[in-house]
């Protein structure tokens, strides 16, 4: 996760190219980018993670990315909200679901309450 996360930031967004693409675009690489690590990290926990542990995750990540769809559709059809500075609209929600730090704490809280 931390070197599809590092690798996006460093060769899509940090670009002078992101800020000149469509924010539609945008938008869709973004939600790629979410499912990726979604996936990664689905697959990741292994036999002897807690059950309860990829339930939330699931969770986590499935409800974060619906609700970012329906902010998108709301976005796309409704209102038109624009960027600043080229940002994804979502930018503090979307960082934290891609960073590493999220699977880290579960990883860490798998380990620390195995037993329930």
């Amino acid at each position: 996760m931390l070197l599809v996360s590092s690798t996006f930031n460093q060769y899509i967004i940090d670009t002078k190219k992101w800020i000149l693409l469509n924010n539609k675009l945008k938008d869709i690489i973004d939600l790629t980018l979410l499912c990726a690590i979604f996936i990664i990290g689905y697959f990741c926990f292994d036999k002897n993670t807690p059950v309860w542990i990829k339930k939330l995750w699931n969770y986590i990540y499935i409800l974060s990315i619906m609700l970012i769809i329906f902010m998108l559709l709301i976005d796309w059809f409704i209102i038109h909200y624009s960027y600043k500075d080229g940002q994804f609209r979502f930018g503090t929600l979307k960082q934290l679901l891609v960073s590493p730090i999220v699977y880290f704490l579960f990883i860490y809280f798998s380990r620390r309450y195995s037993k329930l």
